[in-house]
């Protein structure tokens, strides 16, 4: 039974297999925002049970075919101080969440949360693996060399590091029971640390071999500017295997800016019929929205256009627990966005 006071369900018990079997059918949430009300939260454990009958209804949906949700998450190594740090106080109505950094841990109260989404709501968990996080590692690493008056490591000991961490940030999915892996490459091009082609060469040939032998019944996604690794030798099976891929809408405001980014990355080989784009929520230390907004995102993917040679399969949101510090409604911007993606409206708020 989930514990989650973040949404309360207004259900009714009469006619529940009814009420299953219309959500099946519709495939629409727009009956999302009537099912859930948002309650103020406090920084206890929370104490509401969400009935089996409404989980019930949660899991049922999330069988039909809709956009897809996918919102990221910080992991905490200990003692959580806040509603926003655990899995389950994500809105029911995602599809699939992302944790980063499981490799420095997670709390345990949070790590038995992984599987109470799972079974409870329907909800899959991925274990991210980022580039970025590596390299960021392997230049600490080499400054703190430098300032000992030490050596710094070879070209050789750098990709040996890229491939070992990479091994280490997939073991997670294993040791917290996730559903699977987002591959996440945010960097550029470039790349002060070592060689940049050989670095991301390291990390996704480190990637398919472990998947090959340990992804089997496993979802692979990859997110962030996949061009900058499309010339590797596994690349073009590697992304045939992918689940969804992650396009960063960044600090593009426009749907035509976006629409040619997919265009330059399906001409690189990259499918075209796989795409979830990636918006964030403005932070508490910075209310200043960037690139385009979860909600105007949710509505640009969900309408249609003979211009566009591309899939617009969902929505995920980077920085989902941001979105959690709202006056009034919790993750206010991402229940908009889920309406809106599922109903081609956007309900009355």
């Amino acid at each position: 039974m989930i514990m989650n006071k973040n949404t309360i369900f207004s259900y009714r018990i009469q006619g529940i297999w009814s009420a299953i079997a219309a959500i099946v059918l519709s495939a629409g949430l727009s009956s999302c925002s009537d099912w859930t009300r948002p309650e103020a939260l406090d920084l206890a454990p929370a104490s509401q049970e969400t009935p089996e009958e409404a989980l019930a209804l949660i899991r049922a949906f999330k069988q039909t075919p809709h956009k897809v949700m996918i919102l990221g998450m910080d992991a905490v190594s200990d003692n959580p101080v806040a509603r926003w740090q655990h899995p389950s106080s994500m809105p029911d109505s995602a599809d699939y969440i992302y944790i980063r950094d499981l490799k420095g841990g997670l709390d345990a109260v949070l790590a038995s949360e992984i599987g109470a989404v799972q079974s409870g709501k329907g909800t899959k968990v991925l274990a991210d693996v980022d580039y970025v996080a590596i390299e960021n590692a392997w230049d600490e690493l080499q400054k703190m060399k430098e300032e000992a008056g030490e050596a710094t490591g070879t070209q050789e000991e750098f990709l040996a590091f890229i491939s070992e961490q990479t091994r280490l940030q997939l073991e997670c999915m294993n040791a917290y029971g996730c559903d699977g892996v987002m591959i996440s490459y945010t960097g550029s091009a470039s790349s002060t640390v070592g060689d940049p082609v050989q670095g991301r060469s390291a990390y996704i040939n480190a990637v398919y071999d472990w998947w090959n032998s340990n992804g089997a019944g496993k979802i692979i996604m990859a997110r962030g500017y996949l061009l900058n690794i499309a010339s590797v030798d596994v690349a073009e099976e590697f992304f045939g295997q992918c689940r969804y891929l992650i396009h960063l809408v960044g600090t593009k405001t426009s749907a035509g800016s976006v629409a040619s980014d997919i265009f330059t990355n399906t001409i690189m080989g990259v499918p075209s019929d796989k795409y979830v784009f990636e918006a964030t929520v403005p932070t508490p230390s910075d209310t200043t929205q960037i690139g385009m907004s979860v909600p105007d995102a949710a509505k640009w993917i969900s309408a249609s256009s003979e211009t566009e040679d591309f899939e617009k399969l969902g929505l995920c949101v980077e920085n989902a627990q941001d979105d959690y510090f709202r006056i009034g409604r919790n993750y206010a911007d991402i229940r908009r966005a889920i309406t809106i993606l599922n109903s081609g409206t956007e309900a009355a708020q």
